[in-house]
C-alpha cells in the first residue's frame, strides 16, 4: 500500500507542471492582445495619432488630414473623415476578458480563441449643447487578432 502512494508522486508532480505551465502559456496569449490593445487605446484617447498607426493590421489605417481631422478606412476599404473638433476617441466598452483559467486542458482552445479575438468600440463624441451633439457620434468597432488592431467597420 505504501508503494502506491510513492509510485502516484511522480504523476502528481506531472499534473502540476503541466497546469502551471498552461497557466503560464495562457497568460502569455492574454499579454500578447492585451499590450497592443492598451497602447492602442491610450494613443487614440490621448490624441497620439501617429502611434496608432504602428498597432494596427495591414487593413485599417488612421491618418491625421491639415488641419486635425482624420480619415479613418476600415477593413472593407471604406473611409470616413472624423473632424478634429469631435476628437478624442473614447473606449465605449471594454476588451473581452476570460474571467478565470480554462479548467483543464480540455477548454484551453475555447479560452484561448476568446482572447486571440477580441472586440470593443470607440467613440469620438465632439461638443454637445444642452446635451445634443453638433455632429453625429462617430464609432470605431475594432478587433484585436494575433495581436494586431482592426478596424472592422465605422458608424457616423
Amino acid at each position: 500500500m505504501a508503494n502506491e502512494g510513492s509510485n502516484r508522486a511522480p504523476l502528481v508532480l506531472l499534473v502540476v507542471l503541466l497546469l502551471v505551465g498552461g497557466a503560464y502559456f495562457f497568460q502569455q496569449i492574454t499579454q500578447r492582445n492585451r499590450a497592443p490593445l492598451q497602447s492602442f487605446v491610450s494613443s487614440l484617447s490621448s490624441g497620439d495619432f501617429a502611434a496608432v498607426g504602428d498597432a494596427l493590421g495591414s487593413t485599417s489605417s488612421i491618418n491625421t488630414l491639415p488641419g486635425g481631422d482624420l480619415q479613418v478606412t476600415d477593413r472593407r476599404g471604406r473611409t470616413v473623415t472624423v473632424k478634429a473638433s469631435q476628437l478624442p476617441f473614447k473606449a465605449s466598452s471594454g476588451p473581452a476578458k476570460p474571467t478565470s483559467l480554462p479548467q483543464p486542458l480540455a477548454e484551453a482552445d475555447r479560452a484561448l480563441q476568446q482572447v486571440e479575438q477580441t472586440t470593443f468600440d470607440m467613440v469620438a463624441l465632439g461638443a454637445s449643447v444642452d446635451g445634443v451633439l453638433e455632429h453625429p457620434a462617430v464609432t470605431l468597432h475594432l478587433s484585436v487578432d494575433g495581436g494586431r488592431i482592426h478596424i472592422d467597420s465605422i458608424e457616423p
